[in-house]
């Protein structure tokens, strides 16, 4: 077995939260392959987040031991990174100086300017508090003045100067920065924050005034911090207005958790209940938030005496081990079954453990597929026969007697599958999402997505270089969702590809870029809405 065997075990096990099996698959791992490196970053990574510092150094040691010097950089500043928070944690530990001087060599083999730089700069500066070293204060004022203006590394020195209690050269800092930012709004944006923090009142003032109109141009780094400023002051300074257009603007994308929750605090504080719940559902949706967030979120729904919604943290992994094709989940109370046709990359636009945990909100019987054979199971699968015909006729044998209704679920290529099966299993519904229609050549020489895939596919015999509107054309008895972003052209000529047919219903989803629009809808909790709609609507829809 090689390296990656290890490790692809242990990301399986920290997934579904067995921090146990995690660290055993580390320990094995490095039990076989004594001198790799990245089995020792990852388990003195582990044992620090589990906050077993002791044991993290004794990792860390064994580490340093086995593998005395690394060829590559990027490893090794990453080694001092860990280092230092072993250390950091060990204030009492007689090696804590090894911190600064593995991390000063680190900072003086990078380009002071370059962003990897930032990050061996907060742990530069999270030491300062744990030990006196001039030298280290000396470099960490250097590398930010040679800096452009850049507002994280802005704060990353705001902290420093904080901690050392120095308020004339954070004065000096902030007139310096100012002076730098021109019309960077960014940077005012952290200079109310921390202005704030300091009770500086003129200073949020002034920068507040620079920020008049341009609220929309904001990172969710900077808006998080006027939200916040505002959320604790209640200023009249603030445009309650123009934060809301600003945090609406932000609020469904990919943005922290942290600043997420934030956000949904202020919109219930600017009278916004619907649109807060709206998003608060789609945080308790997103995948593994950490354990503070978690206890936030309930906090929220207590002071607004919200009802519980869905939970999938600790949710264990519906595949016992990463080569298996099927999983089954059996309700004797329900007389459907859904037959779950995952894409490329054996999800489901978001993580399974989490989709099941919607599909399972209500009795639903559930079969999920993964394509290990990356052929959109056209060639069958292999734990069900290994042919298409086997496959199908394994999946009728697998149905319970109570179910009596089957549908189907397709993400991305996968979507092809559940037409493909599901008229040959007699499904009467089935739901595409950002689903392929077609196979033909040309098609899928113009599509450019998954290469290799659509090579292998092209490949063997001209059966499977076909259309699902000849298919659809035909006779049937399935009704068809085709679930796309409308701003996605290539998902879009998909479902105009089988629009009009009987019994198709396209579904676009308006302003998604996006082709994993499951993954779209549910960063804007409207995910699971869907997913019951089309669960409970009749077949006759």
């Amino acid at each position: 077995m090689k390296p990656q065997h290890y490790l692809q075990q242990y990301r399986q096990y920290r997934e579904s939260l067995d921090w146990e099996s995690a660290e055993q698959a580390l320990v094995e791992g490095i039990e076989a392959f004594p001198i790799h490196s990245e089995l020792y970053q990852e388990r003195t990574a582990l044992l620090l987040n589990r906050q077993r510092y002791p044991e993290a150094e004794a990792a860390l040691n064994a580490w340093y031991r086995a593998v005395p010097t690394l060829e590559k950089q990027p490893p090794r500043i990453t080694r001092y990174l860990l280092a230092s928070r072993v250390y950091r944690e060990l204030a009492a530990s007689p090696i804590v100086q090894t911190a600064v001087t593995h991390l000063l060599a680190a900072v003086q083999q990078e380009t002071p300017t370059g962003e990897r730089a930032l990050p061996i700069l907060r742990h530069l500066v999270a030491l300062v508090g744990k030990v006196e070293n001039q030298a280290l204060l000396a470099v960490c004022l250097e590398v930010a003045y040679k800096c452009s203006p850049n507002p994280a590394m802005y704060t990353v020195m705001e902290q420093l100067l904080h901690q050392i209690g120095d308020e004339q050269t954070l004065r000096k800092f902030w007139q310096y920065w100012l002076a730098h930012a021109n019309q960077d709004c960014e940077i005012h944006a952290y200079v109310v924050y921390n202005a704030w923090l300091g009770a500086s009142l003129d200073q949020v003032t002034a920068s507040f005034a620079a920020l008049d109109g341009q609220l929309g141009r904001l990172s969710s780094d900077g808006l998080f911090r006027l939200v916040a400023v505002q959320l604790a002051t209640g200023s009249a300074r603030f445009d309650t207005t123009e934060l809301h257009d600003a945090v609406t603007q932000q609020l469904f994308g990919d943005i922290p958790m942290g600043h997420r929750l934030r956000y949904i605090e202020a919109l219930w504080q600017w009278n916004h209940p619907a649109q807060a719940e709206q998003a608060l559902q789609a945080a308790e949706l997103m995948e593994m938030p950490r354990p503070d967030h978690r206890l936030q979120i309930e906090a929220i729904r207590r002071q607004w005496g919200l009802e519980r919604s869905l939970g999938v943290v600790g949710t264990p992994s519906l595949f016992e081990d990463h080569d298996q094709e099927v999983a089954c989940h059996w309700d004797p109370r329900s007389d459907k079954v859904l037959i779950v046709f995952t894409g490329a990359g054996e999800r489901t636009g978001i993580r399974l453990e989490l989709m099941h945990a919607i599909l399972t909100n209500e009795p639903l019987n559930v079969i999920y597929l993964k394509d290990r054979q990356r052929l959109l199971y056209l060639n069958g699968i292999k734990q069900l026969g290994g042919s298409l015909e086997a496959s199908v006729e394994t999946l009728k044998a697998m149905v319970p007697s109570h179910a009596k209704r089957i549908l189907c679920y397709g993400n991305s290529g996968g979507s092809f599958a559940a037409v493909l099966y599901g008229h040959k299993l007699g499904a009467e519904k089935i739901l595409c999402m950002g689903g392929i229609t077609d196979l033909r050549v040309k098609t899928m020489q113009q599509d450019g997505r998954a290469k290799v895939i659509a090579e292998r596919i092209l490949k063997m015999t001209p059966q499977y270089a076909v259309s699902l509107r000849s298919l659809l054309e035909n006779k049937h008895s399935m009704t068809l969702w085709m679930v796309y972003g409308d701003c996605d052209e290539r998902d879009e000529n998909y479902a105009s590809h089988v629009k009009g047919l009987p019994g198709v219903r396209l579904l676009p989803v308006e302003g998604c870029d996006d082709h994993n629009v499951t993954g779209w809808l549910l960063s804007r909790g409207t995910l699971l809405a869907l997913m019951v709609d089309f669960l409970k609507t009749a077949h006759c829809d």
